[in-house]
């Protein structure tokens, strides 16, 4: 279970949708903005307080760190756990955290200051053995069937090559899930994601307001969807609305238009990723 970004409220919001925070285990900061990191000294706090003893890594653009430090040393606050910090000062993406069924890449942003969007992907699923044609090649091994899920091909004692295509099939499609937060509209960003499972792209403004989003360095709903458009993803998810909208009816109308498969999404809402 990941947490991206951590702003004021967040410990409420965990507590109202019934989120097993305990289970957080990373933290992704895109930004030093407020709305992005005020929630983040009152949570590491409650993690204490609840005698956490398991590492917390936090992901974020460097320059979090020392502040927060100074923070909870002023508060007398010596954690119960530690926070391995994975600062971010980078061009170009780059893997900045994996496991054995994800690999997480982060992507610099076009935001007033220094801004990180993060694609979570799925790594290969074991391959699917094809038991007929596995049969024509009694000789294989433990070791060699190993290496045939995994994709690699294999060699035969007498020097016969086995091309992995000949014996498996791809069993699962690898998902993936994109966020796109804080930033100007680019289309270079289709390098990025193209393909993407879901992408969550901020929609600050409506398109009738372009011109403050380019000068906010944010983005209009129409814009994300031309994004989605342009990368082909399966679902364009928007939000990080401006205040100044009384209903994101029109951010979900807006980007429609453009990308069909498009959803305002409100507090609370859960998407599964297939």
């Amino acid at each position: 279970m990941f947490l991206i970004d951590c702003g004021e409220g967040t410990q409420d919001r965990l507590k109202s949708f019934d989120v097993k925070w305990n289970r957080i285990n990373q933290i992704f900061i895109s930004h030093l903005h407020g709305d992005h990191i005020f929630g983040l000294p009152g949570l590491l706090s409650t993690f204490h307080l609840n005698h956490r003893e398991r590492k917390l890594q936090i992901i974020t653009p460097i320059g979090l760190k020392e502040p927060l430090q100074l923070l909870l040393n002023t508060a007398g606050e010596k954690l119960s756990f530690e926070i391995e910090w994975i600062e971010l000062n980078h061009v170009g993406a780059l893997k900045v955290w994996e496991n054995e069924r994800i690999e997480v890449v982060a992507v610099p942003l076009d935001h007033r200051i220094s801004t990180y969007g993060y694609i979570f992907q799925e790594k290969e699923h074991p391959r699917k053995i094809l038991v007929d044609e596995l049969s024509k090649f009694p000789q294989l091994n433990h070791h060699q069937l190993r290496s045939l899920k995994k994709g690699e091909s294999v060699t035969l004692e007498d020097g016969v090559v086995v091309p992995n295509e000949w014996v498996t099939e791809k069993q699962l499609q690898t998902r993936s899930y994109a966020y796109w937060s804080d930033t100007r509209f680019h289309a270079e960003y289709a390098s990025f994601l193209t393909g993407i499972t879901v992408l969550y792209h901020e929609a600050t403004f409506l398109h009738a307001l372009q011109e403050k989003a380019i000068m906010t360095y944010h983005s209009t709903a129409k814009e994300a969807a031309e994004l989605a458009q342009i990368c082909e993803v399966g679902t364009l998810l928007v939000g990080h609305y401006s205040s100044r909208y009384a209903s994101i009816l029109d951010h979900e109308k807006e980007a429609k238009e453009v990308f069909p498969n498009s959803i305002a999404v409100e507090e609370g809402q859960s998407f599964r990723i297939s």
